[in-house]
């Protein structure tokens, strides 16, 4: 938006000090699409033909923004454009031309956009304008969800609460309130479906609506196990590959072995791929302060957490797994490959018998295991289809010292300890098989 200058912005453009709202506006400025919004909302906006001439598309449209990102009523975001020269800058507003538009103009242009369903239309042009700039690559999706508080005392003028909210127990403690379920890229961990729903509302029930279908994995935490089975899973998204973190009772029931330590480090993989989906959530609870629902209703609260989310991917996106040279698409379970690896031909019937008796059996229950009949670094590259970090030469000396005498070390430790390890049978050709 090209304005004329006045004396006050001349002053303040040669201020000494960028200030940090200074630098986040303009960093939004720059992003954000504003031409493909203002062209979305045109044929829902008022033409003006009789009574006052509405204020224009963009100049609302980036109030209304401002007061998503900075969490202000009606009445403190008028009064606060008027104390900060930078949001009036944003905005495009003038004082010596025009006014800051009131708090009636604001509620009436945020139930425009709520009757309309802009904000989720809004979000899906944001996802394809990033799509055509190479930054939402839909070869995988993070799911996950998080509880948005709300009001619960009843001093209020119907003397109840919400209706359309409930609680729920996470843990040991009970929450009222909603529901955010979003859908994230796996490779950059920008948020490309969001819907919201009360606070009783089972994770897996919502899956469905957070895939757009062009994904081949899809990577969640244990309270979604069993998804590939629900029936609209089968019906409109089969043949995709489930990521599903297991239960801890689960790993805790396993012998202490080094079975149960593979485990521990593939789960980590896993964890570290799907950790890219709580930065959203990062964003909109602790930088956007988003913590407690800020209306009465799932749809309004649900218009809210789409546009939240949508200038959350535009300005502050994170480096995802594809950045950092890590590989999202992990392989299938390690004690699978180990088990129909070539290098234990040496034992067909135990290989036969499978992981039970690879658990029981007395050779591989103590400090000899599998492991000196295999390649270490080889094999380990084979199970996790990448290359894990190799720890220092001194701590990995102090560290294969503590292990020796107890099993003080972290599971993700006993990984490294065995890809680091020398092995006794490295020329035995056993890398060859491996690779």
């Amino acid at each position: 938006m090209e304005h004329q200058l006045s004396f006050a912005n001349e002053e303040y453009a040669r201020k000494k000090k960028t200030t940090r709202r200074d630098k986040f506006l303009a960093e939004m400025n720059r992003v954000v699409p504003w031409a493909r919004l203002v062209e979305l909302i045109l044929p829902h906006y008022p033409k003006g033909k009789r009574g006052r001439p509405p204020i224009g598309i963009e100049k609302m449209l980036r109030v209304y923004f401002l007061q998503q990102w900075y969490g202000l009523a009606d009445e403190a975001l008028e009064d606060t454009i008027y104390d900060s020269q930078s949001m009036r800058g944003f905005a495009g507003i003038n004082l010596g031309h025009s006014g800051v538009p009131d708090a009636t103009t604001l509620l009436n242009f945020r139930h425009l956009l709520e009757a309309h369903e802009l904000t989720k239309r809004i979000l899906e042009e944001v996802n394809a304008h990033l799509t055509e700039h190479g930054l939402l690559m839909r070869e995988g999706t993070l799911v996950d969800a998080t509880i948005i508080a709300a009001p619960s005392s009843t001093k209020n003028k119907s003397g109840e609460r919400d209706p359309e909210m409930h609680q729920t127990k996470k843990g040991n403690q009970w929450c009222f309130g909603m529901k955010a379920h979003i859908g994230a890229d796996a490779a950059s961990g920008l948020v490309h479906s969001v819907t919201g729903t009360a606070a009783n509302v089972s994770d897996i029930s919502q899956t469905h609506e957070l895939l757009h279908g062009e994904e081949k994995v899809v990577h969640a935490d244990a309270g979604y196990i069993g998804v590939e089975k629900r029936p609209e899973i089968i019906d409109g998204h089969s043949g995709m590959e489930w990521r599903v973190a297991a239960r801890r009772g689960k790993i805790k029931a396993l012998p202490e072995s080094w079975i149960k330590d593979l485990t521990l480090g593939y789960e980590k993989l896993k964890a570290r791929t799907r950790a890219l989906v709580e930065h959203p959530f990062h964003i909109v609870k602790n930088l956007f302060k988003h913590r407690k629902a800020r209306y009465r209703g799932i749809k309004k609260n649900t218009s809210q957490l789409e546009v939240l989310f949508c200038a959350g991917e535009s300005g502050h996106r994170q480096e995802g797994p594809a950045e950092r040279g890590i590989r999202h698409t992990l392989p299938a379970n390690p004690l699978e490959t180990l088990l129909n690896h070539p290098a234990a031909s040496h034992e067909p019937s135990m290989r036969d018998q499978g992981e039970a008796s690879w658990i029981s059996s007395p050779r591989y229950s103590g400090k000899k295991t599998a492991w000196e009949h295999l390649e270490k670094r080889a094999f380990a590259e084979l199970c996790f289809n990448q290359r894990l970090p190799k720890p220092p030469c001194r701590r990995f000396q102090r560290r294969r010292a503590r292990r020796t005498s107890s099993r003080s070390c972290s599971a993700a430790r006993s990984v490294f300890f065995y890809m680091s390890a020398p092995c006794p049978r490295a020329h035995s050709g056993l890398r060859a098989g491996c690779s």
